[in-house]
């Protein structure tokens, strides 16, 4: 069959044999004129979308071609026959060798470089990601290994995109989430990312358990089999195999995790599983964040455990050494008393008893020396377990400000520099009992009170981003209490100015009598912040919002000329904002809300 298939004519280009060929089209082996073997792809017409696989190929050119995207020599995207160059890699040598894909290696998983492999493919989608190009086709044979192990992409924006005509059986279907089955069109939406998320876990629970987490028995009979690339006679019915997937919305482990790391690997990887879209990490890069803060966590905790070994060794050896101490005065004690008795007895031999007596008394000051020498020894292995905790509790200090700027990552909106992530109930509420339970259990430690501090403000945050107005002032006074214990300074006061203005925007959305007055504290909290110590922008940017959503009030309330010159102040502030930062989309939306605002209240005057 591979024998019939019609070779390209590719100028400079010897083609030398076929390789293997696919829905989306034909992979062939050939020579450049100076000798140099390249792999060529060409692809059918109807079953790719040229513009949408030109447009991710040339951003990934742009960016230099990332560690985890399959380099391309040359390509031709509009032609008649739509074809790419590059590279290519194989096992074995001469005429034995096949594709180093993960498809012809999929026999070794699961094994022991499961793990390893399923972190290189994370690696190399995050590098995809980061040039703003979701794969949507991620499988076992679209992942090489490249001469150092690492792992490569190829054939990103193919398969289920939209636009693709007469698209058959492919095994990247068993891999992609529902909404992308039912609706390739999101890809242009940017859903792509959230897809490549669900598939990544579908492929790393494949490499890690042996099977598919959902329809396993079914999806294995269609699957091709290891060192095979398709499998023919198969009609693919897209709705039927997201009802299929969404028919098991639980997703289970086999078996114990072999250490904590791994458990918490599993966790994440449940995330990523997540029928709900909403519910997975934002993209691979977030995902590669989640698996090195649980590395993280767990190199703490373990160090943790062998400090307080240590010191429960230390106190055992300093118990022994007492005890050893006090039975050889007790047994000293028992001598002196027999040799009392025998003076008694034989008065003869009282020269002889002296001697011993003399003796005895060696082994007391001996004795005494090592009752000393073990104190001394307890005395230092207390000292080391006090220098051991002075440091770990350094080591906590630090971690609570990697901690607070992560759980700012995690409550932010606007962030310039971070992704939203809003909106995620199930998030907050485990935030919100994490933090409940950590100011519970450590309220009688003084050495924890400026992390209890810290985490009185962030359960006040967390309800501001969960929208409860009342519950947030109860907590944010309660912070407020403990700011001696906050670590001070300008963003200590630039944050809790942040929090008093959302507060007043909650309480203006529920339409609250106290909202003028919440306001004024606001404004009165963001006038106090000094801008040479922070960023003044985001201080002046805060400022101008706040003279919006003020204007809104005034205007409900009947003073138009007032609100118009908030509203004016206000667009003057974001238009400079937005022109010394033409990046910030959040500033362009502010802004044209504010444009909108003043012209309804124009209308009305």
């Amino acid at each position: 069959m591979m024998a019939l298939v019609q070779a390209p004519d590719v100028q400079g280009l010897e083609v030398l044999l076929p390789l293997g060929a696919g829905e989306c089209g034909k992979v062939f082996l050939a020579r450049e004129a100076g000798g140099r073997e390249v792999v060529v792809k060409t692809f059918l017409p109807n079953a790719i979308n040229r513009q949408l696989l030109e447009r991710a190929t040339f951003r990934l050119e742009e960016a230099g071609w990332p560690a985890g995207a399959m380099p391309e020599w040359s390509a031709d995207f509009q032609g008649r026959t739509p074809l790419r160059i590059g590279p290519g890699y194989f096992d074995g040598e001469g005429d034995t060798r096949v594709p180093a894909s993960l498809q012809h290696r999929l026999a070794n998983f699961p094994g022991d470089q499961s793990w390893t492999v399923v972190l290189g493919i994370l690696r190399a989608l995050a590098g995809l990601h980061a040039c703003q190009v979701s794969h949507g086709n991620l499988k076992p044979g679209n992942v090489f290994f490249g001469p150092g192990g690492e792992a490569l992409l190829s054939d990103w924006a193919l398969g289920t995109m939209p636009g693709v005509q007469g698209l058959l059986f492919t095994d990247a279907l068993l891999y992609q989430s529902p909404e992308q089955l039912r609706d390739p069109g999101g890809y242009l939406q940017e859903k792509g990312y959230r897809w490549d998320v669900f598939a990544f876990g579908v492929l790393a629970y494949r490499l890690l358990v042996g099977t598919f987490p959902r329809c396993g028995p079914t999806f294995e009979q269609v699957a091709p089999a290891p060192g095979l690339t398709r499998r023919e006679g198969i009609a693919a019915d897209l709705s039927l195999i997201a009802a299929s997937i969404e028919a098991q919305p639980q997703v289970s482990w086999p078996d114990q995790a072999a250490n904590p790391l791994e458990e918490a690997y599993r966790e994440i990887l449940l995330r990523c599983l997540s029928l709900d879209p909403r519910h997975r990490p934002a993209n691979a890069g977030e995902v590669g964040a989640l698996f090195a803060a649980a590395e993280e966590t767990v190199k703490n905790e373990r160090r943790t455990a062998v400090a307080l070994d240590q010191g429960r060794r230390a106190q055992r050896r300093s118990w022994r050494a007492s005890m050893a101490s006090w039975m050889m005065t007790a047994g000293v004690v028992v001598i002196c008393f027999l040799w009392q008795f025998n003076r008694s007895q034989n008065w003869t031999s009282v020269e002889r008893s002296g001697e011993k007596l003399r003796s005895l008394e060696d082994e007391v000051r001996e004795a005494r020396a090592k009752r000393e020498t073990a104190e001394k020894s307890a005395l230092n292995a207390n000292q080391e377990l006090s220098r051991d905790r002075d440091l770990w509790l350094t080591r906590i200090e630090s971690s609570r400000e990697i901690g607070d700027r992560l759980f700012a990552w995690a409550m932010e909106k606007g962030n310039r520099r971070l992704p939203p992530l809003d909106g995620r109930e199930s998030r907050l509420n485990r935030l919100d009992r994490y933090f409940v339970d950590f100011v519970t259990r450590n309220a009688e430690i003084p050495e924890l009170k400026k992390e209890r501090a810290v985490a009185k403000l962030q359960l006040a945050e967390i309800a501001l981003a969960k929208g409860d107005p009342d519950l947030a002032e109860t907590r944010l006074e309660d912070a407020v209490k403990g700011s001696p214990d906050l670590p001070g300074g300008a963003d200590l006061d630039l944050r809790l100015a942040t929090d008093r203005m959302l507060l007043a925007l909650l309480l203006q959305e529920r339409v609250d009598p106290t909202a003028r007055d919440a306001f004024k504290i606001a404004r009165d909290a963001l006038e106090h912040v000094p801008q040479t110590e922070v960023d003044a922008d985001r201080v002046q940017e805060l400022l101008a919002v706040l003279d919006f959503h003020e204007s809104r009030l005034l205007a409900a309330a009947g003073q138009d000329a007032e609100a118009l010159e908030k509203l004016h102040r206000s667009t003057e502030v974001l238009n400079r904002l937005v022109l010394e930062r033409p990046d910030a989309m959040v500033l362009r939306s502010e802004m044209a809300m504010c444009y909108l605002s003043s012209a309804t209240i124009l209308d009305g005057i």
